[in-house]
């Protein structure tokens, strides 16, 4: 966590946290951890190859990580470079609250339960289907008896379906089945993980939920060889609602501990949560220096 920055510092702070998987930064020292735990310190001299050193086994391993050109990049070795990365690892407030309408649509799905949701849809399915076959055998007239007789048959699936999910059709829902299985996946591990579960029918709460845990995920992933990357939170939880920003916080220290994120943040209520987390150890907050503590350190003999 950093807290105290504005929003310009904030940019120039993401470019340099981004900008240190390159190899544009000469002279940057990055220090990065793989999923493994092995740790690994990258140099980059002015002038100079750069190099990646493993710390524990204090064996040079740069082959493994430099580019067809030799240079350190390893945003390179993850099909990304410095522009394309900052949108993927990079979180702000409008991204967050901007909910869609598909989202929306996941979410409500993803709520249901699995078994009657799926097993109503492929009843409808098979209505339609025997319908589109009578239709076919009477030569589509719906004056026919066979036609009337599979309306009636596939109006009562149709009308269950439409009270349970409304006017979703049921083949863009099979269509879009791993989609809402891993936004069901997502509020239960929000509802498990969180000391005040969330409660996901509260549509503000879910909707930021799930857009903090899709996030985690694309980073998870994103790196060299399918490792994770950091997420860089820019302000995310800036004009959220006081009450819902710790349940949310807490969801994104207990996700720390399988990735790394970076706060950036001028909140005052997200800065004084950090405080009182880093006194456990949970994570560590910087903070910038007030001008009377500047001079009395500057007057120190």
């Amino acid at each position: 966590m950093i807290s105290g920055v504005g929003r310009l510092e904030r940019e120039g702070l993401i470019s340099e946290l981004v900008g240190s998987l390159t190899s544009s930064r000469a002279g940057v020292l990055a220090e990065v951890m793989a999923d493994a735990g092995n740790r690994f310190a990258i140099f980059r001299p002015h002038g100079a190859r750069g190099r990646v050193i493993d710390i524990d086994a204090s064996a040079d391993v740069s082959d493994r990580f430099a580019d067809e050109t030799g240079a350190i990049d390893l945003l390179s070795l993850a099909g990304l470079d410095e522009r394309s990365a900052k949108r993927p690892l990079r979180l702000t407030s409008t991204d967050l609250t901007t909910i869609t309408h598909h989202d929306q649509i996941i979410r409500r799905l993803a709520a249901l339960d699995a078994p009657t949701l799926w097993g109503l849809a492929e009843q409808v399915q098979a209505a339609q289907a025997q319908l589109d076959e009578a239709a076919a055998d009477s030569g589509s007239s719906p004056e026919d008896a066979a036609v009337v007789t599979a309306c009636s048959i596939l109006s009562m699936p149709v009308v269950t379906w439409l009270g349970l999910v409304g006017d979703i059709v049921p083949d863009w829902a099979c269509e879009h089945r791993d989609e809402i299985e891993e936004a069901s996946q997502r509020m239960t591990e929000v509802s498990s993980i969180t000391a005040n579960p969330l409660n996901v029918e509260d549509g503000d709460a879910a909707a930021l939920a799930h857009a903090l845990m899709a996030r985690l995920e694309v980073v998870r992933t994103a790196g060299p060889g399918g490792e994770s990357l950091p997420l860089i939170l820019d302000d995310s939880l800036r004009g959220i609602d006081h009450n819902l920003k710790a349940s949310l916080l807490e969801l994104l220290l207990h996700s720390s501990n399988n990735q790394q994120l970076v706060f950036l943040t001028e909140d005052p209520d997200v800065a004084d949560w950090a405080r009182v987390e880093a006194i456990t150890g949970e994570l560590s907050i910087l903070e910038p220096m007030a001008a009377d503590e500047t001079v009395a350190s500057n007057d120190a003999p």
